[in-house]
């Protein structure tokens, strides 16, 4: 019971620090052009969070080892994402999937092999959904459960 209240306390706080550094009005603009967490390069970041808190049962030592690593990610990401506010270059791309790739490197290595296989098939349904959803603008419903 203490694990379930301490990751819904973690992953509460993360999306409350992204609600409130948005500016006002929403989230227009940014280097996904605010059409939503999962266009945004930390998106991926928070689903990965989500999905490690609430579909890979973690441990309660996996969860003191991770959260930092989360967090730092998340921080990075945002302090990119403030500096190339409407139309990044190729070059904050590149940063973002370094800082993105760093993280899934790091996480894995914790995570027990029936975890890392259940991330990759959690990440490949994700990813389906994208494909499926197209470059159809908003909504859409949400990834497949």
């Amino acid at each position: 019971m203490r694990r379930i209240l301490l990751l819904l306390t973690l992953a509460v706080g993360l999306l409350a620090a992204d609600a409130i550094a948005q500016p006002p009005g929403g989230g227009g603009g940014g280097m996904g052009g605010g059409r939503g967490m999962g266009n945004r390069p930390s998106g991926k970041t928070r689903f990965m969070w989500m999905s490690f808190c609430f579909e890979l049962a973690p441990t309660d030592a996996q969860v003191v080892k991770a959260w930092p690593l989360f967090r730092d990610t998340f921080a990075k990401q945002r302090a990119l994402e403030d500096k190339y506010q409407d139309d990044p270059p190729e070059e904050a791309k590149s940063e973002m999937q370094k800082v993105q790739a760093d993280l899934e490197t790091k996480v894995k290595a914790l995570l027990t092999p029936e975890q890392q296989k259940k991330l990759a098939d959690l990440e490949a349904q994700q990813q389906q959904w994208r494909e499926r959803r197209g470059s159809g603008g908003p909504g859409g419903g949400g990834p497949p459960r």
